[in-house]
């Protein structure tokens, strides 16, 4: 059934009145740049076909949010006040609380939401979803906010609001990229620049390893914490940090390895910008098994099935790259898979992996 059909029906069915507005915000994927957006480091994101979709309309005595996903009801007026424990109803005081304080938004709104993206595979559903909510909140209460903003407003929420210590590639990537486009985004400065993606024969899988990110908030925080750390030691921000400045370094052999991720991961980025302009996407494939390379060993944020999966993929000519994508510890890979090869990689590759995990693994299409 469409997304917005079954919206229209469950937010009649809940609230006894169709939806006025239709909202659709995407999830992002990052080709290459990982764990560097808050150090400043320049990362390439881009929109996937999924995303969170909602119907609204507007409500006369308090807001109420219907998550087609979880089969929940919520009011914003009975969870005030966010408690800490991050599910969707906590996002949903958190971004309702800070349009009201900020910008004075009272309208009361109900909401029927659906999301076709896997919740917690690292494609960014928790950005998606502050914004989505912020589009409606934004739309009811007319309100004159751009898409900068927006996602100046998604970090500020899930930094002081939800204590997530992000950087701001999901909320800019999901806010001001354009499909079938990447986003090259400066962390440091913020200026974007849109880049057709042309892949030729190939195309950009996501695979997912279903394995739950149980310690991927803690250790992203303790990321962040060490990367700050690294540079109160060297005296020094990240823009101007150099690998000799590391190997010569005071810091633990631990830091001097997060540090090398930090730096190589800068370079990688640059360098995939060029194999992407020359169209080399056997250099762009060595740049994204270099990248996990880096993130499995030197900072220490793959598994198991990550792992797995992009080793696998390594055996195959039809793959020119992989890699682990997102905060870690679980979630996706992503894949230059040869677009002819597809169907044989998949099927290999699920049958090898169920063996290993009796887990099987979702595709998807960028």
């Amino acid at each position: 059934m469409d997304n917005y059909l079954k919206i229209i029906q469950k937010h009649k069915q809940e609230f006894n009145i169709a939806p006025e507005q239709f909202f659709f915000v995407p999830g992002r994927i990052n080709l290459i740049g990982e764990h560097i957006d808050y150090v400043g480091g320049t990362v390439l994101p881009m929109q996937t076909k999924m995303g969170i979709y909602a119907g609204a309309s507007r409500a006369h005595i308090d807001s109420l949010l219907f998550n087609f996903n979880y089969d929940e009801l919520c009011s914003i007026e009975a969870i005030s006040s966010y408690n800490g424990s991050k599910n969707w109803q906590d996002y949903s005081s958190a971004v309702f609380n800070y349009y009201q304080s900020r910008y004075a938004a009272n309208t009361k709104i109900h909401l029927t939401i659906y999301s076709d993206l896997p919740i917690g595979a690292g494609l960014s559903s928790s950005a998606a979803y502050i914004i989505l909510l912020s589009k409606a909140i934004i739309q009811f209460n007319e309100l004159q906010i751009d898409a900068k903003e927006i996602a100046d407003n998604a970090i500020l929420i899930e930094n002081n609001y939800l204590g997530v210590k992000c950087g701001i590639m999901d909320a800019y990537a999901i806010a001001l990229s354009s499909p079938h486009q990447l986003l090259k985004l400066n962390c440091l400065t913020k200026q974007i620049e849109l880049i057709p993606l042309n892949l030729g024969k190939y195309q950009l899988v996501i695979i997912n390893t279903k394995k739950p990110r149980t310690l991927a908030t803690t250790a992203y925080n303790e990321r962040v914490s060490a990367c700050q750390a690294i540079e109160n030691t060297l005296n020094k921000s990240w823009q101007y940090i150099t690998i000799e400045d590391v190997v010569y370094s005071t810091l633990t052999d631990d830091l001097k390895k997060k540090a090398m991720h930090i730096l190589t991961e800068n370079s990688r980025v640059k360098l995939a910008l060029t194999a992407l302009d020359d169209a080399d996407f056997e250099t762009l494939g060595k740049l994204l098994y270099a990248s996990h390379s880096s993130l499995q060993f030197n900072y220490e944020v793959s598994c198991n099935e990550l792992d797995f999966v992009v080793n696998h993929l390594k055996n195959s000519a039809s793959c020119m790259g992989a890699r682990m994508m997102g905060a870690g510890f679980g979630g996706c890979c992503i894949a230059l898979l040869a677009t002819s090869a597809f169907q044989e990689i998949s099927q290999d590759l699920t049958t090898v992996y169920f063996k290993m995990f009796q887990v099987h693994l979702d595709f998807y299409s960028v």
